[in-house]
């Protein structure tokens, strides 16, 4: 069986997503760092500074600093050091002289030429990552924040000393690697929330022991497990998607999720259309149909036969707004609408265990009313249910 590019790369972005790819980027960079000097005697004004000197502070005196930060930490010493042996100053320009030399000692400059050899490195342990490229033009969004962190590993990071408190909001869509970055650039107390049912893409990593692992002792986990967004209609139904058992309603009652079947798509959106045109918009100031993607989104956008009376929230239209809106569920995610409509809930559009978390991340954004539309056979997650035939 041959696999698809596009399969490819999902494999390679359900790796990149782990703790465990993180960690090996860590434990390159600290193999690394021995291996990627050259040492050699530095000339400063006719002083000999010995490369041995120059090995014994980079592995040893500054041996816990970022690559970089240590070798300006060594400029420094034998500045200060040439300072108090003659009693005279060394000019900013001198300091950046000493600072360049180490430079120059260094086997690479490019970080994302490193990282194209970490990725090379790792094929050997996962056949995935054999013929993955980084294109220097079009860095896909999976290997930003491995080259960021990494950059962070050997440079460091500054100018933050003075962000006191950091809060974090939807903590299950940050991977590991993202982790890592916001604990190396800020040294505070963090407050980081989430709901855990909304892992739409799940890896192999628990959000929670994953951040019990990175932070240790510093962490205190406390569950909110009542649910104040929906009706409790809508949340019992919820509840039984992605089977939450924890998850406690707020007992603010209202219509049962109305789950309508029709004859084929065109007849579906016309019954779409008409359920939202009995909206009264003194009582709802928010309606969003929410479909499973971007695709399916314009693909009902197009087919309503009053476009202007909608506003279709995509990728480039990103701004919340009032009234009648088309969207997907991952824009839809941290979002609440006063009802939700969502449509082609199908046994073929709903069906794995990543439609199953959609499918609830959608549900989950109504606040009094949850219309699910479908055509042909309902998605096996709402079979249950009973069903409306107009």
């Amino acid at each position: 069986m041959v696999n698809k590019p596009d399969d490819i790369r999902i494999q390679r972005i359900n790796l990149k997503n782990t703790s465990v790819y993180t960690k090996e980027i860590i434990s390159y960079i600290d193999v690394l760092e021995r291996k990627i000097i050259s040492y050699k005697d530095l000339v400063f004004h006719d002083i000999i500074y010995e490369k041995e000197v120059i090995q014994s502070l980079y592995e040893n005196r500054f041996h816990t600093k970022p690559i970089f930060e240590r070798l300006k930490m060594i400029s420094d010493y034998i500045a200060d050091r040439y300072e108090t042996d003659f009693n005279v100053s060394v000019s900013k320009k001198n300091r950046q002289q000493i600072y360049d030399s180490l430079l120059e000692m260094l086997n690479f400059t490019d970080v994302v030429a490193l990282y194209q050899n970490f990725v090379d490195y790792l094929s050997n342990k996962y056949d995935i990552l054999k013929g993955d490229k980084i294109d220097t033009c079009e860095i896909l969004y999976e290997d930003i924040y491995p080259i960021v962190l990494i950059k962070i590993l050997l440079f460091g990071t500054h100018g933050f000393q003075n962000i006191k408190h950091v809060i974090i909001d939807e903590m299950q869509d940050y991977n590991a690697t993202q982790y890592e970055i916001l604990n190396r650039i800020f040294d505070c107390n963090m407050t980081i929330l989430g709901d855990i049912q909304q892992v739409i893409y799940k890896t192999n990593d628990d959000v929670i022991e994953k951040l019990k692992d990175m932070f240790q002792d510093r962490v205190k986990l406390i569950k909110m497990m009542k649910s104040y967004r929906s009706t409790l209609e809508i949340s019992e139904f919820c509840k039984n998607i992605c089977n939450a058992t924890e998850m406690e309603p707020f007992d603010r009652h209202g219509k049962e999720p109305l789950i309508v079947k029709c004859n084929g798509y065109n007849n579906m959106v016309l019954g779409i259309e008409k359920t939202i045109n009995k909206v009264d918009p003194k009582s709802y100031s928010t309606v969003a149909v929410i479909c499973k993607s971007k695709k399916s989104a314009q693909k009902f956008y197009n087919s309503i036969r009053n476009k202007d009376d909608y506003y279709l929230m995509n990728d480039e239209n990103t701004e919340f707004r009032e009234g009648k809106i088309i969207t997907n569920a991952f824009l839809a995610k941290g979002l609440e609408f006063d009802m939700v409509i969502i449509p082609e809930v199908t046994i073929t559009n709903y069906k794995t265990d990543i439609d199953r978390q959609i499918l609830y991340v959608a549900c989950t954004r109504a606040l009094h009313e949850l219309y699910l539309y479908y055509y042909d056979e309902v998605s096996e997650f709402i079979q249950k249910y009973p069903v409306k035939i107009p």
